[in-house]
């Protein structure tokens, strides 16, 4: 099934929130109050799930845009 334009487009925003929510990620902070832990302690590793996230996302969104999905 090829999905249109409209579709890929809405699902490639999508893909660039969730990205950029892992940037700052305001989800975490229930769970930094409840443990204790600052901001500093999970930024490591947000920052490498941002890293690879994007990685792989960018490939996802160059295949999508060159129709190979």
């Amino acid at each position: 099934v090829w999905l249109s334009d409209a579709t890929r487009s809405a699902m490639m925003v999508a893909w660039g929130d969730q990205w950029t929510n892992m940037i700052q990620p305001f989800w975490a902070l229930p769970l930094l109050g409840l443990c204790g832990l600052s901001a500093r302690d999970v930024m490591g590793y947000t920052t490498m799930t941002l890293i690879w996230s994007g990685i792989i996302m960018s490939v996802f969104a160059l295949l999508i845009g060159f129709r190979v999905f």
